[in-house]
């Protein structure tokens, strides 16, 4: 081989390796940016209010996202009924190198008047509530 090829060839291996050293540094700036971010985020999180979107009454609930809900909002008297929520702003807390996301609920359903009409406590799973009275009643 001539000595011309010979320095391309040696040209070619010097930029590839530096290619490669410089992608698997900017991979590296990348995931740590990522984390910081990510950590940005959980912060930003952490100081909102525990609320709760799309609060909807429904005939049925599948998964997140997805759910059939009742038309006009109304229902007749002993019929079962599902609620559908998104929490937003749960508070996440960082432990042993993990994050964790932990709630419990109450539910206390009214009249527009304050009239309790169904009330469980936290802890609770619910699945279906069974409305006698209220708003939702047709």
């Amino acid at each position: 081989m001539n000595n011309k090829g010979e320095k391309m060839r040696k040209t070619r291996s010097l930029l590839c390796l530096l290619a490669i050293l410089f992608v698997a540094h900017g991979l590296s700036f990348a995931e740590e940016t990522v984390a910081q971010l990510k950590e940005r985020i959980i912060d930003i999180q952490n100081q909102g209010k525990l609320g709760f979107r799309n609060f909807t009454l429904c005939s049925n609930t599948i998964g997140y996202g997805q759910y059939v809900s009742v038309p006009n909002n109304k229902v007749k008297a002993g019929t079962t009924v599902y609620f559908y929520y998104e929490p937003v702003n749960l508070y996440t807390n960082r432990r042993n190198g993990g994050y964790h996301i932990w709630y419990t609920q109450d539910i206390i359903l009214t009249t527009e008047d304050g009239q309790e009409l169904y009330r469980q406590g936290a802890g609770h799973s619910v699945e279906s509530l069974i409305i006698c009275l209220g708003k939702f009643i047709q």
